[in-house]
């Protein structure tokens, strides 16, 4: 977790201040790449949207992002999984069919 500390903390130990990288930092970068201005909160989000929206394991997501559990998450972006449910089934079937191939029948 080295990257994790030395994204929150300063060189002297101390934690961020958070508005101090955005005012001085971020913000100021977005005006220099004529970009649209938008909060660093809003990359954060954006982020855990394309991971779990490319298919990564919510765990490793959750992880990335510091959440101390899975369910912080899944609760506050399982909005971005709608067709879970389907997929989940899909999934199931086509392991059955895989597995019916695979076995013969008798009776």
């Amino acid at each position: 977790m080295a990257v994790k500390q030395s994204l929150s903390k300063s060189k002297d130990g101390n934690p961020l201040d958070h508005s101090n990288i955005s005012y001085q930092h971020f913000k100021p970068n977005l005006v220099k790449a004529n970009l649209v201005e938008f909060r660093l909160y809003d990359l954060h989000h954006m982020c855990v949207t394309l991971m779990l929206t490319a298919g990564t394991h919510v765990k490793v997501v959750a992880e990335r992002q510091g959440h101390v559990s899975v369910m912080l998450a899944l609760d506050a972006y399982s909005h971005c999984l709608p067709d879970i449910q389907s997929e989940a089934s899909e999934k199931l079937n086509a392991l059955i069919i895989d597995l019916s191939k695979k076995t013969p029948v008798t009776s």
